[in-house]
């Protein structure tokens, strides 16, 4: 029969474009998710991110091999892998809506998150048509477009991918410098073998919320500096009016490097007995008050 028997042309595209979607899963690089989301600091979400990532590309890529001699088969694990998948991109979507939603409008979380969720969708839908047809198999792109492909499937795809690349060609990132002054201390807490001790920076008008950074240089400029407070220069970005990170350009003269990302965290010893103001006077990071 023929629908038991696709062209070799078709069978190579299918395989193309389940590999295409497998190395979208992928290139969805598990560290730049957790730290999007924050979604590391938990550890069973933390594991079951690296379980689905695993899992999930594996049987994408049987799928994409199997293809080439059982299409029919194929199509069932591509569907599974699909399934598997679209866990993670659930969890990665939940805590950008928690943590950092702006963020998934850039060209980062374009590539990271959105293409790849949109695929993912195909990928269930045309498998799930695959894998129970009696009409005679068809590659993914001359499916969408015949009559085989449900019309709410087609409008789904092409409504999600124009929407979201017009969000993302719009957002124009933009970006300003702040400076802040803060008082600084060691921070002996935070072990890391990178630098000997590490560094705390406190906002003077809100001393509740904190930066950590680790540099043996820059620890010795500030103890030789003599000074309890500094200014701290920032540049901001922004995406869609919100702020989406931050960089250290300047403390005080000093303009090295640091061994890592400087990591903001908030602190007050047993919060229900601590003074608002030591928070600040306004809501939200003091990184976004000027």
């Amino acid at each position: 029969m023929n629908e038991q028997h696709p062209s070799f042309l078709n069978k190579l595209l299918t395989t193309i474009f389940y590999a295409v979607v497998a190395s979208l899963v992928f290139y969805t690089r598990y560290g730049y998710i957790q730290w999007l989301t924050g979604l590391g600091d938990i550890e069973d979400i933390d594991f079951g991110h690296q379980v689905l990532l695993l899992v999930s590309g594996v049987v994408m890529i049987a799928a994409a091999l199997l293809n080439l001699w059982h299409p029919r088969m194929a199509a069932w694990l591509a569907l599974t892998g699909g399934l598997i998948a679209c866990g993670r991109y659930v969890l990665t979507l939940c805590g950008l809506t928690l943590t950092g939603f702006p963020q998934i409008f850039t060209p980062a979380g374009y590539v990271q998150a959105l293409l790849p969720a949109v695929l993912l969708y195909m990928v269930i839908v045309y498998a799930n048509w695959a894998r129970k047809t009696t009409d005679r198999m068809m590659n993914p792109l001359f499916w969408f477009w015949s009559k085989q492909a449900r019309p709410h499937s087609r409008i789904t795809v092409i409504a999600a991918l124009i929407f979201s690349t017009a969000i993302v060609g719009i957002n124009l990132a933009s970006s300003r410098t702040v400076v802040h002054a803060m008082s600084w201390s060691i921070d002996d807490r935070h072990s890391d073998s990178r630098c000997h001790k590490g560094v705390t920076l406190s906002y003077v008008e809100a001393p509740g919320y904190r930066i950590y950074v680790c540099s043996d240089d820059l620890l010795q400029y500030l103890a030789s500096s003599g000074n309890a407070k500094v200014e701290v220069s920032f540049e901001l970005s922004y995406s869609m009016g919100f702020l989406m990170g931050y960089e250290i350009k300047k403390i005080g003269s000093w303009q090295g490097e640091f061994v890592d990302r400087p990591r903001s965290f908030f602190y007050c010893s047993g919060y229900g007995s601590c003074d608002p103001s030591y928070f600040g006077s306004q809501p939200g990071s003091p990184l976004n008050w000027k």
